[in-house]
């Protein structure tokens, strides 16, 4: 299973639209790597696949995507909440939904009791959804994303107060 041209285009166009510096995607014998430090001029990959770089690897030559209108970088609200607790962080990077569709209501709101095994959001990368799971109890005290937003792996989304 590999990448399709669309799937690179979305990923490209997600690693634009991000503040992120690189991202790395192993995907069956696909590889791509993207930096912004790299150094001169990038060059794009070969658009065959690549064997898969070691997990030892310290480099790999940066991708250029061709040049294209940017997508809108949804910009975060003030978070919602009084700010205080244990955050809940993105797990990879990808678009960070709050309810499982559209129309539906949030999986959870400020002040909303959550267990360890609840799902609190939805996490999407490539049209594949990852339920992002509490993974502690307490009460939700801020959303600090807003629904739709781009994220990278490790930002905070949720805050959660296991004393409440």
């Amino acid at each position: 299973m590999g990448l399709t041209p669309a799937e690179i285009r979305a990923l490209l166009d997600m690693f634009e639209a991000s503040t992120w510096q690189e991202m790395t995607i192993d995907i069956g014998e696909d590889h791509l790597h993207v930096s912004r430090r790299a150094n001169g001029a990038a060059a794009p990959a070969p658009p065959a696949a690549a064997p898969p770089a070691p997990a030892t690897a310290t480099a790999a030559a940066p991708v250029a995507r061709p040049a294209a209108a940017p997508l809108p970088v949804v910009a975060p609200g003030p978070p919602a909440g009084n700010g205080h607790g244990v955050p809940v962080s993105a797990p990879s990077v990808g678009l960070f939904w709050r309810s499982p569709a559209p129309g539906a209501p949030p999986f959870v709101d400020v002040g909303s009791r959550v267990g360890p095994d609840d799902t609190i959001a939805i996490i999407e990368v490539m049209k594949l959804m990852s339920p992002l799971k509490a993974g502690l109890s307490g009460v939700v005290t801020a959303i600090l994303a807003e629904n739709g937003a781009t994220v990278a792996r490790g930002d905070a989304l949720v805050l959660v107060d296991p004393e409440a």
